[in-house]
C-alpha cells in the first residue's frame, strides 16, 4: 500500500501504453522504477498474450523489480505474474546464474556468449558484446516481445537499443519501447 502513494501524475502515466516510444525522465527516487512495474503488470494483467521485457543493468534489481511487479499484478489479479513466459524481468548481461538479454539471446540463435573476460580492455563491455552481436545475428533477428519497458536507460550504450528496436514487434514508430532515465 505504501508504494500505491503515488500522486496522481505518476498513477496517470503508469496506466498508459502508448503505440509507440515513450520516454519517462526523472531524478534518483522519482518512482520512475515503480511506474515501470505498474506498466509491466498491467499489461501482463490485460494483455495475457503479449510477451514484456523489463530490462535494467543493476543485476541487484532482479528481485527488486519482480517483488514490485508481483505485488502490484497480485493487487490487480488476484494471483502471482508468469514470469517464465509472457513476462521476462532481465538483467541486460546476465551471468552463470541468472540469464540475461544478452545471454538469452545468444541461446536462442545457437551462439556462444561473450564473458567480462573475453571484452576485458576492449572499451565499454556492454557496447562491445551487443556490437559483435548485432554484426554476428542482426539480419536474422526475429521480434519476440509487444512491450519492452527498460529502467536505467542512461546506463545503456546505442547498441542496446538497436538490438531491443530489434526484437520489439510493431512497425516504425509503432513499436511499444518505453525507457526511463
Amino acid at each position: 500500500k505504501t508504494t500505491f502513494k503515488q500522486d496522481e501524475a505518476q498513477r496517470v502515466v503508469s496506466m498508459q501504453l502508448p503505440p509507440g516510444p515513450q520516454r519517462i525522465r526523472g531524478l534518483a527516487g522519482t518512482g520512475k522504477t515503480i511506474v515501470l512495474s505498474i506498466k509491466a503488470a498491467i499489461t501482463h494483467k490485460k494483455f495475457k498474450d503479449y510477451k514484456v521485457l523489463y530490462l535494467f543493468n543493476t543485476q541487484s534489481l532482479y528481485q527488486h523489480v519482480q517483488s514490485l511487479i508481483t505485488k502490484y499484478y497480485a493487487l490487480e489479479a488476484k494471483k502471482a505474474p508468469d514470469f517464465d513466459e509472457n513476462l521476462q524481468v532481465l538483467h541486460a548481461w546476465g551471468g552463470r546464474q541468472k540469464p540475461g538479454l544478452y545471454s538469452s539471446i545468444c541461446r536462442k540463435y545457437g551462439i556462444l556468449p561473450l564473458t567480462l573476460g573475453d571484452v576485458r580492455g576492449r572499451g565499454d563491455g556492454l557496447a562491445y558484446i551487443y556490437k559483435d552481436l548485432l554484426k554476428r545475428i542482426g539480419s536474422v533477428i526475429v521480434p519476440e516481445y509487444d512491450l519492452v519497458l527498460i529502467d536505467e536507460a542512461q546506463d545503456f550504450p546505442n547498441e542496446v537499443f538497436e538490438l531491443i528496436y530489434k526484437i520489439t514487434k510493431g512497425e516504425p514508430g509503432e513499436k511499444r519501447i518505453i525507457w526511463a532515465y
